[in-house]
C-alpha cells in the first residue's frame, strides 16, 4: 500500500470520528483549543492502536471480526441515546464542557469508531505492511480532521443555540445505524 492510499484509507477511517467529534466540539462552551485537542488526541490514538492490534490478534480472533459492526451499533446507540435521554431532560440545552467531555465518553467513542481500524489491521498483516508506519500516519490523520471537526461543531454551537446536544445525539444515533447497513 503507497503513501497515498494510506492517507484515502485514513480519510475514510476517520470519518466516524470526524462526525463525532463535531458533535463533541457542539458542547464545548470553554477552553475550546484545549478541548478540541483532547478530542482528537483520543480518536487520534485509538485510531492508530487499533490496527496494531488487528495486525498482531487478527489472525487468532479473526472469527470475531463478524461482530465489528455489532459492537460498535450497540456502543455507539448506547452513548447515543443516553447522550438524547439527557439533553430532552435538561430542554435541549448543553452544559459546560465538564460535561461535555467525559473520559468514559470519550473512550467508549473512540472504541466504538475505531473498531474498523482493528479490521484495517488485519488487511494490513495480510499485506505484509509496515503496520507502525501505518498506525502513525491513520492516528495523525484523524488527529488532525478531528480537531478541526471538534472546531467546526464548537462553531455550529453558536447556530444552534442551545439545541446542539439533541442534534449531536441524532447524529450518533443515524451513525450507529449506518454501521449496521453499511
Amino acid at each position: 500500500m503507497n503513501i497515498f492510499e494510506l492517507i484515502l484509507v485514513s480519510v475514510g477511517l476517520s470519518m466516524d470520528a470526524f462526525a463525532i467529534s463535531i458533535c463533541k466540539g457542539m458542547t464545548i462552551r470553554e477552553k475550546r483549543l484545549k478541548n478540541s485537542f483532547i478530542i482528537a488526541l483520543f480518536f487520534g490514538v485509538f485510531q492508530s492502536l487499533m490496527p496494531i492490534s488487528g495486525y498482531f490478534l487478527g489472525k487468532n480472533l479473526g472469527r470475531f471480526l463478524m461482530f465489528n459492526k455489532i459492537i460498535a451499533f450497540v456502543l455507539l446507540m448506547f452513548v447515543g441515546t443516553k447522550m438524547l435521554i439527557d439533553a430532552i431532560k435538561k430542554g435541549g440545552t448543553c452544559d459546560v464542557n465538564t460535561e461535555g467531555l467525559t473520559l468514559k465518553e470519550l473512550m467508549v467513542l473512540a472504541l466504538a469508531t475505531s473498531i474498523d481500524a482493528f479490521t484495517i489491521g488485519v488487511s494490513l498483516a495480510l499485506l505484509n505492511a509496515d503496520v507502525l508506519f501505518s498506525a502513525a500516519v491513520i492516528g495523525i490523520v484523524t488527529f488532525v480532521i478531528c480537531f478541526l471537526g471538534s472546531i467546526v461543531g464548537n462553531g455550529f454551537n453558536r447556530f444552534f443555540k442551545g439545541k446542539s446536544e439533541i442534534f449531536g445525539a441524532v447524529i450518533l444515533i443515524l451513525i450507529a445505524i449506518k454501521t449496521v447497513f453499511v
